[in-house]
This record gives structure tokens, sequence and C-alpha cells, in this order.
């Protein structure tokens, strides 16, 4: 058995509004601590996004698409993405007025997928009550008023929102981020999984079983390549989509073409949120900071720290998860079975779990992998044991577990987790 452990390195990590002072065991080598850029903000919004309505990437003008519309939609995502799209949506219906457009033929619907039902005040919050006011608001129901528009050449369906289908101009808001199925969010995914039906999320998010889905990877991503498909089916005209800083701040605004337009934010979001590494750790600890207000929220810094760990590692996650394991109780349900990637697949290719459930898949793909000990306040020990990971009080508690069995080690810190891409130097 291994004696005391001596420790050394004073250390700290965000752990919600606070923060979590540790030590590292001598023998343990901080490799390096992963932080993504802080930029500063956008200072003149309205004049960049004007701009890019004016000139945007790989498309005609918002004035020559509005020009041939009897109707518009505006999509937008739900409370689960940082967009704001309040600020966004007022600016985009300025530039609508000039092409001769009322507020009173602009439906704003939101693309919430299979994510709850939105509360009034949530989309006050997200739109702000004079948006509200101004135009047709619509809040997506994945299951009810959906319309085939046809079928991708993944075979799957595209059924979607009936009053997007119906509307001439089709005009995609979002925030471009990493994500663990569709490399990062933002583009085409307001359509799917945004506004799209059940059957076709579902269908869509099962080629994960088809490719090896990375955090961060668009390249080689079929539910992404899947997803452009489907919305160029649906007819997505143009996006306005914003890379943010830490602090929920615009940083760049990307308009145009539902590819081009997204590239280009991509590159960005991976120069802000990027940090390149070069070599692997044997533990990684993560904070779910700034995001992870639920266990299933939180896994995006797991994921990302899966991107540095050795197969075979640790990762700790430091995560309050002041809101408890998920919003959704279908999703809280299936995280507490704890099920193995080959059954959850199969009840997923047999329609008897929401499409969601693939980041379960990935999930249980990295428990298989490697070691997850789970510092939390708002998750037990006795919850964490049924995910299938281990459960610490404080992050000294989850050190000395592991260094019993793990008397040297290289250890990376990732303080802002949820929005950190760390990038292999090849």
């Amino acid at each position: 058995m291994v004696g005391p452990i001596e420790l050394t390195s004073n250390l700290s990590i965000p752990y919600g509004d606070s923060r979590i002072s540790f030590t590292l065991p001598r023998g343990w080598h901080l490799l390096s601590i992963l932080l993504p850029q802080d930029p500063e903000p956008e200072k003149d919004l309205g004049t960049t996004l004007t701009r890019g309505l004016k000139s945007p990437l790989g498309c005609p003008e918002i004035k020559q698409l509005a020009a041939r519309s009897k109707g518009v939609v505006i999509i937008t995502d739900d409370k689960a993405r940082p967009t704001p799209a309040g600020k966004l949506t007022s600016l985009i219906l300025e530039e609508l007025a000039k092409a001769g457009i009322k507020d009173r033929d602009v439906t704003v619907v939101v693309g919430r997928g299979l994510h709850p039902k939105m509360s009034g005040s949530e989309l006050a919050s997200k739109l702000g009550r004079a948006i509200m006011e101004r135009v047709n608001l619509e809040d997506h129901d994945a299951d009810h008023g959906c319309v085939a528009v046809g079928k991708t050449s993944h075979d799957v369906p595209v059924s979607i929102n009936r009053t997007v289908a119906k509307s001439h101009l089709k005009i995609g808001l979002g925030s471009i981020s990493s994500h663990e199925l569709l490399g990062f969010t933002g583009g085409a995914g307001i359509i799917v999984p945004g506004v799209a039906s059940r059957e076709t999320i579902n269908k869509n998010h099962l080629l994960v079983g088809k490719f090896n889905a990375r955090f961060g990877e668009v390249e080689g991503n079929l539910i992404r390549a899947d997803a452009e498909e489907a919305a160029r089916i649906t007819g997505l005209d143009i996006i306005v989509n914003v890379v943010l800083n830490s602090k929920d701040e615009i940083h760049s605004v990307h308009v145009g073409d539902m590819v081009k337009a997204h590239r280009e934010g991509v590159n960005i979001s991976r120069r802000v949120h990027g940090v390149r590494v070069g070599e692997l750790s044997d533990i990684t600890i993560a904070s779910s900071n700034p995001g992870g207000t639920t266990f299933g929220k939180g896994l995006k810094a797991i994921f990302a720290a899966d991107l540095v760990t050795k197969p075979g590692g640790t990762i700790i996650s430091v995560s309050p998860c002041e809101e408890g394991i998920s919003s959704s109780e279908p999703f809280k349900e299936m995280l507490l079975s704890n099920p193995g990637p080959k059954f959850l697949f199969k009840r997923l290719r047999e329609g008897e779990l929401p499409g969601e459930s693939c980041v379960l898949y990935l999930f249980s793909l990295v428990k298989k992998r490697k070691s997850v000990v789970l510092v939390s306040n708002g998750v037990s020990p006795a919850e964490a044991e049924k995910i299938g990971v281990g459960h610490a009080r404080s992050v000294e508690e989850a050190i000395s577990e592991v260094a019993r069995r793990e008397e040297k080690a290289n250890v990376y810190l990732m303080p802002k987790g949820s929005i950190t891409l760390p990038i292999m130097e090849t």
C-alpha cells in the first residue's frame, strides 16, 4: 500500500462562482495549464453585422434575398446555447425593414430540437420582450407540425418545421463552439437538429456509429455533412453565426452561406478556444467552467479532456452541477442506468431512445478508455456510481485516491474546460 502522499505545487481551479485550491503529489508533473484566449468583444456589432448582411460570404446579400420573399423566418437556438439571439434579431429586423419586410411578416422559430420547451421567462431572456412583441413567435415541436421535404444521401428522411419549410427566406442564427456530435455548433445545426422532426434527428444522430466522432472536428463528420445536406434540401438561405468569448460576449460575426460562413467561424473558434499540446497526459483535471450547471452540460469538459488524456488515464471532472444531473428526465434516467455502448447503440438504432442519447454513447466510449472521477456537490456518490464514474468531495480527495495507484504522472489542468479545445500537434 502507498504511504502518506507528500503534496507540492499550489494550484486552483474554478468551481462554479468560486475557486478550489489544491496541491499535486510529489512525483506528479504539471505539463501545462491549458487556457483558451479570452479576446475582447466586438466593439461595433451593428456596423459589423450590417456589413456582413450586405456582403455575406458565398450567398446573395440580405436585401436581394428579401426582395423575393413574402414571408421570413429567423431560426434561433434555445437556452442550451449562449447565442445572443435578441441582439442579433433586432439588427436583422432593421436590415429587413430597409428591404420592405415588415415585422408582422417575420416569424422567429426557436429551434430547440429535442430539448425541453422554453418558458415565457426563458424566451424573454433569450430574445427580449421587445422582440417578442414585434414578431410572430413559434417554439418548435419535434413531434408535431413537421412536413417532409426530402431525403439525404445517407437515407435520412428530412422532415422540418412547417413554418420554416413554407417560408420564402430562411435565416439561421447560432454560435460556434466545439461539440461532441457535430464537431462544432452553429451552421446547419439550426435545421438539424434545430427545427427537424424527432425521426430526422434520431436518424441523423445515428450516423455516429459510422465514423469516429471527435470533439471539435468537422472534417469527416457524417452527422455534420448529413445536417448540411438536409439544410440545403430545406433551403436555408443565410446564417448569422457568432464566436463568443468566455463571458458570452460576441468576438466575431460570420454571415453568409451555411457552410462557407460556418467554416470561417470554425477557424476563428479554433484560434480563440484552441490550445496546442505536444503530448498526452496521464491525468487531466478539468473544470466545467464557464458552463456545466448540470452533469449533462458538464460532459463538454470531459470530452475536451478526453482529447489529451492517455488511454487508461484519468479525467478528474470538477463540476458543481448546481442543477443536478440533467434538466431532461429521460437523459437523467439513461445516465443513471449506465448502459454500455453496444446496448445503447442497439436501442438507439431500434428507435427506443432519443437521438440526443448519442452523447451518452460517446460518453460510454470515454468510460471504456479512461477512468472518470467527479468532484461535485450536486451529484451524490450513489448517483455517480450509477453513472459509472468515481466521486470525490474535493479535488484533493480525488487526487489522493488517484495517487494511490499513480505515484508518478504527467498532468494537464483545464480551468475553462467547457470552452477549451485541445489540439494535438503532429
